[in-house]
């Protein structure tokens, strides 16, 4: 009898012990976070854990690339902490290009993935306008533009010269320009010789390329001109041209 008890004993435990080695192995299942905040650099997505599987959960994040399913070993984050519902930012993204994005989380049998997503980062290069100069003097002036960004930090300059082929250059005072709205732009010129016409016009660079404004120009008028002759008169034309007539 005892030693009828004793088979019975190691007989189930070899039947558990078999149940146990054939228990399957289960990665972790999870959802996808539909993609937010998308700007030309940066996004937000995540995902929710469902079921851990086989196994506690050591690990999780979202995982991108631009290819349509992306593993950790791409780009990844990992983020800490044991709530099943987990948000994730992506940065360091090239503008205006498409991504496929899915959260992932591993346990000791592996690593499993949600839906992928895809979006599309924003941004383009910037569009601009020369406009007509303001505070014009004998030797100085005000520059100004209009500029926006389209969602990338975007430098901008004035190019001016004697000729369309300008030669000089200035910074905008507002520059850099970033968001994705028109921002007046302008720069003081100082130590023009009068008597002279100036071209000029804007020039933006973002990372996605470099853009022009329209050439515009500016004649600086001597200061002798009002005092010596009262029939001399000042004519200021759509395109910014000024001009004098008369006897000056």
């Amino acid at each position: 009898m005892k030693n009828f008890i004793t088979q019975l004993f190691l007989g189930c435990f070899l039947l558990t012990s078999i149940l146990h080695s054939c228990k399957k192995e289960e990665v972790p299942t999870l959802t996808t976070t539909t993609v937010t905040n998308i700007t030309g650099i940066s996004a937000t997505s995540g995902g929710t854990i469902t079921d851990e599987g086989s196994g506690t959960v050591v690990e999780r994040g979202i995982c991108w690339s631009k290819d349509n399913s992306p593993t950790i070993e791409d780009d990844r984050t990992i983020e800490l902490g044991g709530s099943a519902t987990f948000v994730s930012n992506m940065a360091d993204l090239d503008p205006a290009t498409s991504y496929y994005v899915r959260a992932y989380a591993t346990n000791e049998a592996g690593t499993g993935y949600g839906m992928a997503m895809s979006f599309t980062t924003l941004g383009q290069a910037p569009t601009v306008t020369t406009q007509a100069a303001s505070n014009i003097s004998t030797t100085t002036t005000t520059l100004n533009g209009v500029v926006n960004a389209n969602f990338l930090s975007t430098i901008v300059t004035f190019e001016y010269g004697t000729t369309s082929s300008y030669g000089q250059t200035i910074t905008a005072t507002q520059s850099p320009v970033i968001g994705n709205s028109n921002t007046n732009v302008t720069a003081s010129l100082t130590g023009l010789a009068a008597g002279t016409t100036y071209h000029f016009r804007v020039k933006t660079v973002n990372s996605l390329g470099t853009t022009y404004g329209n050439d515009l120009n500016i004649y600086h008028f001597r200061s002798s001109s009002f005092s010596h002759n009262s029939s001399c008169m000042l004519h200021i034309n759509h395109r910014s041209n000024i001009k004098w007539y008369g006897k000056c």
